[in-house]
């Protein structure tokens, strides 16, 4: 992406607007990565809650075995 050097003259910014294109794409690569990482959060949530009830039945499996 051609950014805004500091060699270069004024009169090239209003032509190739790169500051609102690069906050552009950063935008949209920021949206992305906020919603992977929220549904990443939720699997985790809910890989947690089943991790927790297998465990939860392995323990009463096991006290039966015991008797």
């Amino acid at each position: 992406m051609p950014f805004k050097k500091a060699g270069t003259p004024c009169f090239f910014l209003p032509v190739f607007p790169a500051k609102t294109v690069a906050e552009k794409i950063f935008r949209r690569t920021a949206n992305k990565t906020k919603k992977n990482a929220e549904r990443k959060k939720r699997n985790r949530r809910r890989f947690k809650k089943s991790k927790k009830m297998r465990r939860a039945n392995f323990g009463e499996r096991a006290k039966e075995a015991k008797k």
